[in-house]
């Protein structure tokens, strides 16, 4: 799988790390992240981690608000079972309904500063197998975090 930024995992900030797992508080509720953040500079490109088809635009948070945006890639031959969401991603809308090669430009970071004043801004991926969210760090070779590596 291709890292959609070329860049680090998003380490430890006020609002948490980028990690798979790390620990997530909202209010008195307690959740662990969902995704990987890989670290973005605002309308730098965001590259597709699987080829397939583009199938959808995203809302993660459904509110119509900055950061509210990004895309679902459909995996295609021995990738047919995955689901990849890209979060914080403003599509090209040229790919979207079409087939894209892995590494190709899908679409480009959004800041998150509206949303989250101080945040690292990142594209948060996440892997969806059998309709069930996974464990996406198996799924590269390596994931620099900050300084350091998680590895598969």
């Amino acid at each position: 799988m291709t890292n959609p930024t070329a860049k680090s995992v998003r380490s430890h900030d006020r609002y948490g790390s980028g990690a798979y797992g790390a620990s997530r508080t909202s209010g008195k509720r307690h959740r662990a992240h969902g995704g990987i953040d890989f670290l973005a500079s605002p309308a730098q490109p965001v590259y597709a981690p699987i080829g397939g088809l583009v199938s959808r635009r995203c809302h993660p948070y459904g509110d119509g608000a900055p950061g509210d945006t990004g895309v679902e890639i459909v995996g295609g031959s021995e990738r047919e079972a995955l689901r990849v969401k890209l979060f914080y991603v403003e599509p090209v809308p040229q790919t979207l309904g079409s087939i894209v090669r892995e590494g190709e430009v899908v679409g480009f970071a959004v800041t998150l500063q509206a949303r989250y004043p101080g945040i690292s801004d990142h594209v948060h991926l996440e892997v969806w197998e059998g309709g069930a969210r996974v464990d996406p760090v198996p799924y590269f070779d390596d994931l620099t975090i900050g300084d350091g590596v998680q590895s598969a």
